[in-house]
């Protein structure tokens, strides 16, 4: 069915929200069709950078829905650094500060060794 959609609607090039693009994003990863997923997390990373270069953006949700995406795609130092932003607006949520002492933890056992 997705193919089909594609074919008659190509998401590469037709607008989408940010919104609809991250509910196809989690359709192609359950499929476990990676590559479509990873390419539409990449053109949400650059609608997601856009909306909230200026700071808070007009949908709160937009965070949340990056955080997932990069979860999903194993990106954690991105995950990370959007994380720390969400914190500036939000800097007494304790769950926030929980994720990103895990994802900090995770990126610590996935570092390759430094040599000294």
């Amino acid at each position: 069915v997705l193919d089909r959609l594609e074919k008659a609607m190509p998401w590469q090039s037709a607008p989408m929200l940010f919104e609809d693009g991250y509910d196809f994003a989690l359709l192609y990863y359950r499929l476990g069709r990676l590559e479509t997923f990873t390419a539409l997390v990449s053109r949400l990373e650059k609608q997601f950078k856009a909306e909230t270069a200026e700071g808070a953006p007009s949908n709160p949700y937009i965070y949340g829905q990056m955080i997932r995406l990069y979860d999903l795609a194993n990106n954690f130092s991105a995950e990370l650094e959007v994380l720390e932003r969400l914190a500036q607006f939000r800097p007494n949520d304790a769950s926030i500060r929980e994720r990103i002492d895990t994802v900090q933890a995770i990126l610590k056992r996935t570092s390759p060794a430094r040599a000294n």
